[in-house]
């Protein structure tokens, strides 16, 4: 039988009766693989080091022929560690959503190389505790996409024509509106407030770490994600929800303030 080679993150692993492991991984090359790993949980085995959660590893693997089967690793060679995730209660919510997210997405079971680059960026940034908010916004953000989200496009939500001016950003429907579109009760927003949302659309995931983003809009932003992912996306899990009724999320709920941070009267 042929084997399949490629480098993924391991995203939950189970105990298998008593030497083995059921291993979820997401790969950069086929996507999501789950597959059996025998005798990785004996001392002796080459392989038990390339299998702790969030690990980054080089895998050989036979494909399994049929869905409802598991596939086989041969070997997994391990390239780095994320166990500095699991020292700081967020970081590894933060982790630990972003897995279940990819593993509940119907989409992650095709190759996405940027995704998994991504993801990979995310936990190091976790594990290296450097800008945990700010690197969770981005990627719910940037994958909206991915899981179903809007496109973010310059053009308007609801017309879809090309937009002359950015002056409202719905935080409901996690698009732009245009001055024709906007109802009256959606009052223009500031200026502070469209040049995020426009620093964020003018980069990618990578290149908008470089940029600074106030804390306060990344948490009014957040707060939105989340719930889009919840209640339009139909996305979640119970790292998600611990993460939305954290008090710095629920203070800062986008309803409480739209009028005092976002709009320009």
């Amino acid at each position: 039988m042929s084997t399949r080679s490629t480098k993924g993150l391991v995203l939950q692993t189970w105990d298998y009766e008593d030497t083995s492991k059921i291993v979820t991984l997401f790969t950069e090359n086929w996507g999501l693989v789950k597959l059996l790993a025998p005798g990785v949980n004996r001392l002796t085995s080459k392989n038990r080091y390339s299998l702790v959660t969030f690990t980054l590893g080089e895998y050989i693997f036979f494909p399994t022929r049929t869905k409802n089967k598991l596939s086989r690793l041969k070997t997994g060679h391990f390239l780095a560690d994320h166990l500095a995730i699991t020292e700081n209660y967020n970081n590894y919510l933060y982790a630990v959503a972003l897995s279940q997210i990819i593993q509940d997405a119907q989409s992650c079971w095709e190759p996405n190389p940027q995704l998994f680059w991504d993801l990979n960026k995310a936990f190091n940034n976790f594990n290296d505790d450097s800008k945990p908010l700010n690197t969770f916004v981005r990627f719910l953000f940037y994958h909206l996409p991915t899981f179903g989200g809007p496109n973010l496009l310059n053009r308007c939500g609801r017309c879809y024509k090309l937009l002359q001016q950015y002056s409202f950003f719905s935080l409901n429907e996690l698009k732009w509106v245009c001055q024709k579109c906007q109802e009256s009760f959606e009052k223009s927003q500031n200026r502070d407030w469209l040049s995020f949302i426009e620093r964020l659309h003018n980069h990618d995931f990578w290149s908008s770490e470089e940029c600074y983003f106030s804390t306060t809009h990344l948490l009014i932003l957040g707060s939105a994600l989340l719930d889009y992912y919840e209640l339009v996306l139909g996305i979640t899990n119970q790292p998600l929800k611990l993460i939305k009724n954290k008090p710095m999320f629920r203070k800062l709920a986008p309803e409480i303030y739209t009028d005092s941070v976002l709009t320009s009267d």
